[in-house]
């Protein structure tokens, strides 16, 4: 495993068990075995590597998402698809509610669907034509994925942290009436 893989599982551990702000870098370098200087040759401070964290936790779920897509549909209607991404992402969080907790809380908060070039593009490519017949701008597209994923986010953080219990529920009526 690559130091700084082990450096960012050891601090996500960490993090969820007791909270970011209970966690110092030196818990983190003796999670790690690794010495005080070692830390700051993959990440800039404590709040950088938490940045890392999250950015890494939404892109692993976005690619589960794009990589059980068809990526030869043709014409995808993006509101049909809205059920199968959140029904994706309460399935990777399901037993991780801690990180969601995690990443819910955090100071600063990146949409990794835009920061990751290659998912922007791909969903963007995906919905375009579909999105384009329905009389969306072209300059409207993006606006709209962004929208459509923070949704997603706010829905499965709320149901997840809030009333896991519900988890059925929520999607059966996300497939009746998706998020506009």
């Amino acid at each position: 495993m690559g130091r700084r893989k082990q450096i960012l599982d050891a601090a996500t551990r960490l993090f969820t068990r007791h909270g970011y702000e209970q966690i110092s870098i030196q818990d983190i370098n003796q999670a790690c075995g690794i010495a005080r200087g070692t830390f700051y040759l993959y990440f800039d401070n404590k709040d950088d590597l938490l940045n890392r964290i999250l950015s890494r936790t939404i892109t692993d779920v976005l690619d589960e998402i794009a990589r059980q897509m068809d990526p030869s549909a043709v014409m995808p209607d993006p509101e049909s698809e809205i059920a199968f991404i959140a029904e994706t992402a309460f399935s990777y969080f399901k037993d991780k509610t801690e990180l969601l907790k995690l990443i819910a809380r955090s100071r600063e908060f990146h949409v990794p669907v835009l920061e990751n070039e290659g998912l922007l593009r791909f969903f963007t490519t995906r919905y375009s034509p579909y999105l384009r017949s329905c009389g969306w701008a072209n300059t409207e597209i993006e606006p709209y994925i962004t929208m459509k994923f923070l949704s997603i986010y706010t829905l499965v953080a709320f149901v997840v942290i809030k009333h896991p219990e519900k988890t059925d529920q929520y999607l059966k009526l996300l497939k009746m009436a998706p998020i506009s």
